[in-house]
């Protein structure tokens, strides 16, 4: 969300906690709010869903509807929560997945993207296909290549799991935001979950300094695989600290750019 975060919402919904979830979508006023979107979270604090429907933009269909439903229903937060469409609930389990994919991305920057820990999955950049690694020796030159890389998880259910020491890291993870593989079982959630390549090739790329008539300008040209951000690449390059404080920004993975 234009908050940042959708994450959050994500994470109570794989909770069950569905109330805590609609607080953060409809409450919690903060800094980052404006005008009537700032009086209608207040509103929603102080109980007076009727009154805060009207302060929402038009725009806003999913937190008038949540409102509505709210003022129905007598304050039942749960079957609220429900009223918001399917596809934006599962935007914010994809978000909190891409989360916790960011945090494992953190913390194997220390030893680089590229390297290769036993128990990998790795990722085979040809065709998207992942096989576990069982001699980290005979693969890293792969990796050196860029033929393979490590991959990451979007948690669920059913995602493949790594052994080793590449599972140690994506279960502490997990552990942390206090989840198991499982809780993305839960009811009208079910999320399957996959592996994503933990970086990905830049291609095509270009630097070019020219100027027009509002000035000077700094032009970039690359090309990027399907699923992966420009904003990711160009905060690596122009955002100091960048990788630390991408991995608490759900938006898009972080990616490594050799």
């Amino acid at each position: 969300g234009g908050r940042g975060d959708a994450w959050r919402v994500g994470r109570e919904i794989v909770r069950g906690n569905l109330s805590e979830a609609l607080d953060i979508v409809l409450g919690r006023p903060s800094a980052a709010d404006r005008g009537s979107i700032r009086h209608a979270r207040e509103l929603y604090e102080a109980g007076h869903y009727e009154q805060a429907v009207s302060q929402w933009p038009g725009m806003f269909r999913d937190e008038r509807r949540a409102l509505r439903t709210l003022a129905r229903t007598k304050g039942r937060k749960k079957r609220a929560f429900l009223a918001i469409d399917k596809n934006l609930r599962r935007f914010y389990v994809s978000a909190f997945q891409s989360y916790l994919f960011n945090q494992v991305v953190a913390r194997r920057m220390a030893t680089g993207l590229h390297r290769l820990v036993q128990g990998d999955l790795a990722w085979r950049h040809a065709n998207g296909a992942v096989f576990e690694v069982l001699d980290v020796a005979t693969e890293q030159p792969r990796a050196d290549a860029f033929e393979i890389s490590p991959s990451g998880p979007l948690f669920g259910y059913r995602m493949t799991q790594p052994k080793g020491r590449a599972a140690e890291i994506e279960n502490a993870v997990l552990a942390e935001a206090e989840l198991q593989a499982e809780d993305f079982r839960a009811p009208k959630l079910r999320v399957k979950g996959a592996r994503r390549a933990l970086r990905c090739p830049v291609r095509g790329a270009s630097i070019r300094l020219g100027a027009d008539d509002r000035g000077a300008y700094l032009e970039l040209r690359f090309e990027l695989p399907r699923g992966s951000y420009a904003t990711s690449l160009l905060r690596e390059l122009f955002v100091e600290n960048s990788s630390t404080e991408a991995a608490a920004q759900p938006d898009d993975a972080l990616i490594d750019c050799d």
